[in-house]
């Protein structure tokens, strides 16, 4: 499963919408047995908020900028 870059950039707001999102569907992929990845990671906050609600996986800036193909 993953989780589009609009939800993961505010993931630091314990009190919104987006933490809410991406805690539920933490839970929905680990009840099915996904694997799941985050776009968009941008800081180390947003990575380790999302791991603790179970995003197992994250992509963005954080990791490295991307490279053209080939």
């Amino acid at each position: 499963m993953k989780l589009d870059r609009s939800f993961t950039r505010d993931v630091g707001d314990p009190d919104g919408t987006a933490v809410q999102l991406a805690r539920a569907l933490g839970g929905l992929a680990r009840g099915l047995a996904l694997d799941t990845v985050a776009e968009g990671v941008e800081t180390e906050d947003e990575a380790v908020a999302l791991a603790s609600h179970g995003w197992a996986h994250g992509q963005g800036w954080l990791y490295g900028k991307a490279e053209p193909l080939g």
